[in-house]
């Protein structure tokens, strides 16, 4: 996936919430400085990570970007 623009980053919202089970709490991961992150699973099998935004988070297309690059291989949607 080509992380150069922020619109190869976004999935449909529909596709995220089945992906996380509704945000299930059995997916969730973790809480960071923006939100909290969940486990998930696309329909083809890609195992992803949701950020799912604080309603109060400043985070940007430019600080996404950043911390896709340093998780390396894990995919942030």
């Amino acid at each position: 996936m080509n992380i150069g623009s922020s619109e190869s980053l976004q999935y449909n919202f529909s596709t995220i919430k089945a992906a996380t089970n509704d945000f299930s709490e059995n997916n969730k991961l973790g809480r960071g400085g923006f939100g909290v992150v969940y486990k998930g699973k696309l329909i083809d099998g890609t195992e992803i990570a949701v950020k799912r935004l604080a309603g109060n988070s400043q985070q940007g297309d430019i600080e996404f970007k950043n911390e896709h690059r340093r998780e390396g291989t894990t995919s942030h949607l």
